[in-house]
């Protein structure tokens, strides 16, 4: 991290070290990137929920969260994007001398959350993550895979507020509290 001094906590979703398992890409993921998808939103659906009747359920309702908000949206993606990308993740999984040491610098309070299920980003990077970063805690969500926060956005609003708040063992306390479904209430 270039400019520690600025950042005072540090939350990470959906990602993983460099050189970690399965980065630059996952053999899933090269399937759902390279796919051509008639519709946009199937893309959504196969990289970032996973098949689960109930995971399924939760994309769709995500989508429709997405799609309902009509002011201030982000500039939608254009096909420079995805060689971008691609070459920013192929930098991101070239070994850089000891793996994972350099995580060991890191040393303001990170909350690290992912899905049990990623398929993008492998969930044992999420482990990686955990086990070198100093001051990490970590949160898997069941049933959820690349989109964890969208499939349990208040679940992760809650526990990333906790966290903001330094408020350690109240977030340790409510992930202890899973969600009786996979979708958002």
């Amino acid at each position: 991290m270039q400019r520690a001094d600025l950042v005072r906590k540090l939350v990470i979703v959906g990602s993983g070290p460099r050189n970690g398992d399965g980065i630059p890409l996952t053999t899933e993921s090269q399937k759902i990137f390279t796919n051509k998808y008639g519709n946009l939103d199937d893309f959504w659906i196969d990289g970032f929920f996973t098949a689960s009747p109930e995971s399924q359920a939760a994309g769709r309702a995500f989508l429709k969260r997405r799609d309902a908000r009509v002011d201030n949206r982000d500039t939608p993606i254009n096909e420079k994007v995805q060689p971008a990308q691609f070459a920013a993740l192929q930098e991101w999984g070239n070994p850089v001398g000891e793996r994972f040491a350099y995580l060991k610098d890191i040393r303001m309070p990170v909350l690290i959350v992912g899905g049990k299920s990623d398929i993008i980003f492998y969930t044992i990077n999420s482990f990686y993550l955990e086990q070198n970063l100093p001051n990490a805690q970590l949160m898997l969500y069941p049933d959820a895979a690349h989109g964890s926060l969208f499939q349990y956005p208040e679940l992760f609003v809650e526990h990333t507020s906790l966290f903001l708040r330094d408020r350690r063992e109240a977030c340790f306390r409510a992930s202890l509290s899973r969600p009786t479904s996979g979708h958002s209430r």
